[in-house]
């Protein structure tokens, strides 16, 4: 038990860390951005490949990061919820419509807007663009039927 004006103190096998600390530990839009870039190039490549289960999941987990970098950045929270409700969104909706038309032009407007974002957040060094190949570590194919006898 702590006492009056003592830190609170998680421990692990290795060390101890105050609850400032760790406060301190949790990742800014530094961290965050180059995760939700990488998952922002497997979702464009999933789509297009047909692989709709993984591109929803990528918009997910970009959704979840961006969520986390609002909290942590708290400065950058509206522009991130505006990214949100309205990109995230409409890629969203043309991924549960399977409409990689409405894809493509909606994931390029997010493209746009980021960089917009960019430019007003005073880093308009940061320029994102869309690799011109698919990412090599995933299947961006949707995924093959299952031809074992227990999954029957």
């Amino acid at each position: 038990m702590t006492q009056p004006n003592q830190p609170v103190v998680g421990r692990t096998r290795h060390t101890e860390l105050t609850i400032d600390q760790i406060a301190e530990m949790q990742p800014g839009l530094g961290m965050l951005m180059p995760q939700i870039g990488d998952r922002y190039w497997v979702l464009y490549y999933a789509a297009k490949g047909g692989n709709w289960p993984l591109a929803r999941h990528q918009l997910n987990e970009i959704r979840g990061l961006m969520r986390m970098g609002a909290l942590t950045r708290p400065r950058y929270a509206d522009h991130l919820n505006a990214f949100i409700n309205g990109h995230v969104a409409a890629i969203e909706k043309a991924i549960e419509q399977k409409d990689f038309g409405a894809f493509d032009a909606a994931y390029r407007r997010g493209v746009e807007a980021a960089n917009r974002y960019h430019e007003l957040m005073n880093h308009a060094e940061i320029v994102w663009e869309l690799p011109d190949e698919a990412p090599k570590q995933l299947r961006l194919m949707p995924p093959k039927p299952s031809t074992s006898q227990g999954d029957r």
